[in-house]
C-alpha cells in the first residue's frame, strides 16, 4: 500500500524499528522517525542509517509537515493522548495513508489511549478505505491476555 514516492513519518519510532524492517522489504522511501527518546533517536541511526530521526513530539512534528507527509505509521497509539491522535487523524491531508496499531491492554499505567476492538481502532481513524484490520493475542503482565489491533487504510 505504500506509494514509490509516500513520505512516511513513523510517530514514536522506538528504535527504528519499524524502519529498519521497511529497508528490509526494499522500500527507498523518505522514512522520518520520531520519539521523545534521545536514546531511540542514537539506536536507529545506528540501525536503519538510511533514515531520517527526531528526537521531537511526535503531535506537533506531523502537523508542522503534515501537507507533505503521505504517510503516517504509528505502532504505539496507546501511548499517546486520545485527543492528540484524534487530532492527528482528523487532519490528516485526504488520501494519506494511516498504518496503526494500538491494543486494549488496560494493565500497563502508560497505555493511556486503549482500543477496545479493532473496530474502535478504524472508527476512530474515520478512514475512507481500508485495505487491512486485525488482532492477534498476546499475554500481558500477570498472564493477563489482549488484544494488538491493526489498521491500515486512507
Amino acid at each position: 500500500y505504500i506509494k514509490e514516492d509516500d513520505k512516511i513519518l513513523i510517530q514514536g519510532s522506538w528504535y527504528g524499528i519499524l524502519s529498519y524492517f521497511m529497508r528490509k522489504a526494499g522500500l527507498q522511501n523518505q522514512i522520518l522517525n520520531v520519539d521523545l527518546d534521545p536514546v531511540a533517536k542514537r539506536i536507529g541511526q545506528e540501525l536503519s542509517p538510511d533514515s531520517e530521526y527526531y528526537t521531537d513530539d511526535a503531535i506537533t512534528f506531523y502537523m508542522e509537515r503534515r501537507h507533505w507527509i503521505t504517510a503516517i505509521a504509528n505502532t504505539s497509539v496507546e501511548h499517546m493522548e486520545r485527543d492528540e491522535f484524534e487530532m492527528v487523524m482528523q487532519s490528516r491531508i485526504p488520501g494519506t495513508l494511516v498504518m496503526v496499531q494500538s491494543n486494549n491492554n488496560h494493565s500497563e499505567d502508560e497505555h493511556i489511549n486503549v482500543h477496545e476492538s479493532v473496530d474502535h481502532l478504524a472508527d476512530v481513524c474515520s478512514l475512507d478505505d481500508i485495505y487491512y484490520k486485525g488482532s492477534k493475542v498476546f499475554k500481558g503482565k500477570e498472564g493477563w491476555m489482549y488484544e494488538r489491533h491493526l489498521v491500515i487504510g486512507r
